[in-house]
């Protein structure tokens, strides 16, 4: 049975306990379906483990990100936690489909499933904020999303197969390029990134995390693999790429504000991955792969970071984030410094073979490499900003245990990078072959 299939199966079956939950539980109903979905991600955990593929490698780490949220919305102050745990599920579940599926309008299906779970998210709250973000991101994705189906129906027409990995193969370069830079406006690819920020501001951080581990790279995934069905499109899409991580880059240095900082670093990020998964290199595609993990686990752990942040100091401003101190204090500088590609991160892994694989490719692929590795030299400016903030902040406390169970939670979960970093070849052997 596929992945695909199996994730169907419990996401189906998940909908239906849930919303009986929902329904009939009222006084249980947020405990009821936050240990609903807890039972419900280690299964998805599990089954993702079971499929060596792309789509089980980031399903299995983003069931992980889940658990840790869902778990941690029980110690802090989370509101409507039924939505709040419903909706972190469904991130994981479809980004899961997204990448296991090998039909291209199932594709285009589930990106626009995503684009709704996404929005839904934004308003969650029902702030002033998220419905602003919301409207922009509607706009802009929604628009992508229509260029996109056109390239898809081109595509369809001139390889006569709905299979992705063949239309895409067969497809003209036309029918690529509108998929390519139509469904990049879900990876907030350059120029379309200018919804990335308000998502971040509007999201609450527990559900940003999940969305972080799961929907961005299994979007992201799907463009680069759109991409690197032509030399066109793989250039095009890289060089659009670079540019908003050099952007992404500059712009994260400037920012006062954690979230801010944030979504301006994703953006940087994304465009690594977009780099390696369409440079043709199988070695920078293998760890522009890992890399979503790489990247996913550092960013998740600030993000909680800044729910701590507001919940106890009232601001997500750097400033005032760096009076937590304790457990918070070593969960961003250790944070900071994955982002950051330091050894003994997994990052590190990730980062540098992405460049040892396109600087021993063509030379606008070298190009590019060097543009890259400038790009992760100006990106040191805005992990050290974090670190020198934090650095300077309260004094450390230690961690009581019985007492900050969220704070336990964060330091367990942010040590994973490091964890994870011996294995690297273990991970990529298991999951890509």
């Amino acid at each position: 049975m596929s992945l695909e299939t199996i994730i169907s199966l419990i996401t189906v079956a998940y909908s239906i306990v849930a919303l009986a939950l929902f329904s009939f539980a009222r006084r249980a109903r947020d405990p009821a379906i936050v240990a609903t979905s807890v039972i419900a991600s280690l299964i998805t955990m599990v089954a993702s483990f079971l499929d060596r593929s792309p789509g089980g490698l980031i399903g299995f780490f983003s069931s992980i990100t889940l658990i840790f949220s869902l778990l941690s919305s029980v110690f802090e102050r989370v509101g409507r936690k039924a939505f709040h745990s419903m909706l972190s599920f469904y991130f994981v579940s479809f980004s899961i489909l997204l990448m296991s599926t090998d039909d291209s309008f199932k594709v285009f299906l589930y990106l626009e499933i995503i684009s709704m779970l996404t929005i839904g998210g934004m308003v969650l709250y029902r702030g002033r904020e998220g419905f602003e973000a919301a409207l922009k991101y509607a706009i802009i994705c929604l628009t992508g999303s229509l260029i996109g189906l056109l390239g898809l129906l081109i595509g369809f027409s001139e390889a006569g197969v709905s299979s992705f990995p063949d239309m895409v193969l067969r497809a003209s370069n036309t029918a690529r390029m509108l998929m390519a830079i139509g469904f990049g406006a879900e990876v907030a690819l350059f120029p379309m990134y200018i919804w990335l920020p308000g998502l971040y501001v509007s999201m609450p951080p527990l559900l940003l995390a999940v969305e972080v581990s799961s929907i961005l790279p299994a979007t992201t995934y799907i463009v680069g693999t759109i991409a690197s069905g032509s030399p066109l499109a793989s250039l095009s899409l890289s060089t659009l790429a670079m540019a908003g991580s050099l952007i992404g880059s500059l712009a994260a240095m400037n920012q006062r504000d954690l979230r801010m900082l944030l979504a301006y670093s994703t953006l940087s990020h994304t465009g690594y991955i977009v780099l390696g998964l369409s440079s043709g290199s199988k070695i920078a595609w293998s760890y522009a792969v890992l890399h979503m993990v790489a990247h996913a686990l550092p960013k998740a752990s600030l993000i909680m970071v800044g729910l701590a942040a507001l919940n106890r100091v009232g601001s997500s401003m750097i400033g005032d984030i760096s009076k937590l101190g304790g457990v918070f204090k070593f969960v961003t500088i250790s944070s900071a410094l994955a982002l950051l590609g330091l050894p003994p991160y997994l990052s590190f892994w990730s980062e540098m073979f992405i460049f040892a694989g396109l600087i021993t490719s063509s030379i606008y692929w070298r190009f590019l490499g060097v543009l890259y590795f400038l790009v992760i030299l100006v990106s040191t400016g805005y992990s050290f900003k974090l670190i020198y903030a934090f650095s300077q902040g309260a004094r450390s406390t230690p961690l009581t245990p019985g007492r900050d169970f969220y704070g336990a939670l964060l330091l367990l979960y942010s040590l994973l990078p490091i964890a994870l970093s011996p294995l690297q070849s273990n991970i990529l052997a298991y999951f890509l072959g």
